[in-house]
């Protein structure tokens, strides 16, 4: 450990924040590639876009959007993507896209508890390594079985799924609560960096190569982050060689003033299933994860099917949306916490209101984008302005400061659950649009977001609080002490 007076060009923890922002954005890219590559992988002949006279017309060109609104025209971009190999329904292709979240789902409660036991080094680690080993075999079972390949999806989800209950339950241990929004936005940024690099990336690649490296790309890129990870971080910022005197006296007072005490030795699950705010939190997720699902796994296809975009183009403007939230999201956290450590709003309040701006903006633009019609350039507009919005939910709710002891575990609770709302939005939307690739039925795929948002964001205004949760503590007693001396 250095001796130094100063923390240093880059502090440890937020190196940590970068390298996790960097596995975050493997993650996406693994878990991205699929929606984009089953454009190209599919046979145009079993996809009902093919008979369909468009009522939106994309001219191929990146600066003639304004001939894009003539109804009633063939697609040119249909005929442009290579013929695919395989012969999958839109059903199909929904269950295929969905299966991630199959396996995704059954991990998230115990990957939470096992980081916050165990450490977050190896587990976040080897989630990763999975995913891109995964993402490799991936052409292989796809051209093995359509079961197969499923099955690899479902696995990968299963490995994947410790993901993010691991690297959140890093907090109570690194980064003390006025800096935790802006580690957060940090760290979550490499989802929208993730879906930038990775759709430009999977589409040039497809367009240049064939599918199957858009698996082999995103799979070795897991595979040199994790020799980084594996190499320069820790568990804990106590045994980190190179962390500053400093520095770690900053984080160890910080985190004990903000209710971390290390793990308890037993989860209060009673209390925690009847917490308001637990509850408020996990539905105004869920919400989240409706509407960021909706963009992750459906637009590729709706570029392509309705708007008729190439694949170049359909990844490229994919990405551009995820570059508005990346910079949006990083400014914003930036901004609340600036705004918390001045003291010119509480922290209940900050959360409240990004929240709220978040959700009652993003489904405001999800019903703007289901009118949006035959006109190429406003419905890209309005999914940056959405994704705009989307932004302001970085320095929303975040699940470690009502329960710190637990944030590994509330993690994995809210994130199984949101989970569920992941598998199932490409299965519905899959159903909507099998045998309908039109304007009507994707309207259809965009409203569904609106009452989804506004209940989910009702709930969470009246009912969370950002105060600690007297189960965060291990007994009476210590709850006892920290009131008694908040710097213990």
């Amino acid at each position: 450990m250095q001796s130094d007076d100063t923390m240093g060009w880059l502090p440890a923890r937020w190196a940590l924040a970068l390298m996790g922002c960097l596995g975050c954005m493997n993650i996406y890219m693994v878990r991205i590639n699929l929606s984009l590559a089953v454009v190209a992988m599919v046979k145009s002949g079993n996809t009902t876009s093919q008979d369909v006279q468009a009522q939106c017309l994309a001219d191929n060109t990146d600066n003639e959007w304004e001939n894009s609104s003539q109804p009633l025209t063939q697609h040119k971009a249909v005929n442009e993507i290579q013929e695919g190999e395989f012969e999958w329904s839109e059903t199909m292709q929904g269950v295929l896209i969905g299966s991630f979240y199959y396996g995704y789902l059954v991990m998230q409660v115990i990957g939470g508890r096992l980081s916050e036991k165990y450490g977050s080094k190896w587990i976040f680690g080897l989630c990763v390594m999975s995913g891109g080993l995964f993402a490799l075999v991936t052409p292989i079972a796809a051209r093995t079985h359509y079961g197969a390949v499923v099955a690899v999806r479902v696995l990968q989800g299963l490995f994947q799924g410790v993901a993010f209950p691991s690297v959140m339950a890093l907090l109570p241990r690194w980064v003390v609560p006025n800096e935790r929004a802006r580690f957060i936005s940090i760290v979550t940024i490499g989802i929208p960096f993730g879906v930038l690099v990775g759709m430009p990336l999977c589409g040039w690649v497809i367009d240049e190569y064939g599918w199957p490296f858009a698996f082999y790309v995103t799979g070795f890129l897991s595979l040199v982050w994790c020799v980084m990870w594996f190499s320069l971080m820790y568990d804990d910022p106590q045994y980190h060689p190179r962390i500053s005197d400093t520095e770690l006296e900053h984080i160890q007072r910080g985190c004990q003033e903000g209710g971390s005490g290390g793990a308890p030795k037993s989860v209060p699950w009673l209390a925690i299933l009847k917490s308001p705010t637990f509850w408020a939190l996990l539905i105004v997720s869920m919400g989240n994860e409706y509407g960021f699902t909706v963009y992750m796994t459906a637009i590729p296809t709706y570029l392509k099917n309705i708007l008729g975009f190439s694949m170049k183009q359909n990844g490229f403007i994919a990405a551009l949306p995820m570059l508005i939230n990346m910079i949006t999201g990083l400014s914003l956290s930036f901004f609340s916490d600036w705004l918390l450590t001045n003291g010119h709003l509480s922290l209940n309040t900050t959360r409240k209101l990004f929240q709220g701006i978040a959700s009652f903006g993003i489904a405001g633009t999800m019903a703007v984008i289901g009118f949006s019609g035959c006109h190429p350039l406003l419905a890209v507009g309005l999914l940056c302005l959405g994704q705009i919005f989307k932004g302001f939910d970085v320095a929303g709710p975040n699940k470690s400061e009502f329960a710190p002891n637990f944030t590994g575990t509330i993690w994995g609770i809210i994130n199984c659950s949101a989970t569920v709302i992941s598998f199932l939005v490409p299965l519905v939307n899959g159903i909507i649009t099998d045998g309908e690739q039109t304007i009507y039925a994707w309207r259809k795929v965009f409203l569904i977001n609106v009452p989804v948002y506004l209940v989910a964001i009702v709930i969470f205004l009246i009912f969370y609080t950002t105060d600690i949760q007297s189960w965060n503590y291990e007994n009476a007693k210590d709850k006892e002490k920290k009131r008694d001396n908040p710097s213990v």
